[in-house]
């Protein structure tokens, strides 16, 4: 995304980073999707012990995957932030390089 150049400092591959934050978007809205529940009651397991560890597990599963598609969607609106900010500059930059209709010689 961030590419070194010498001369400039660097350069930012804004396509690759609006890329980025879409994959992102798209792992978050996969993560949304509900899980095939997994039943397992005490007449399948034969135990309690099984069958509460696995809801414990399934529990703490869905927490987790909250925790990460909000991190997620953090991380994508910080880069449409960012997004927003580079292609702003590109394009005061690219009117700054325009020709003046006065004097066609001289950028503005």
């Amino acid at each position: 995304m961030v590419q070194q150049v010498p001369a400039h400092g660097f350069a930012v591959d804004v396509e690759a980073l609006a890329a980025l934050t879409a994959q992102m978007r798209d792992l978050r809205e996969r993560l949304d999707r509900p899980p095939r529940t997994a039943e397992l009651d005490v007449s399948q397991s034969g135990s309690h012990v099984v069958t509460n560890a696995l809801r414990d597990f399934i529990s703490r599963w869905e927490d987790g995957r909250a925790r990460i598609r909000e991190n997620l969607e953090s991380n994508a609106t910080a880069l449409d932030a960012a997004l927003l900010t580079y292609r702003t500059m590109d394009s005061d930059i690219a009117a700054g390089m325009t020709p003046t209709s006065a004097d066609p010689g001289r950028l503005r």
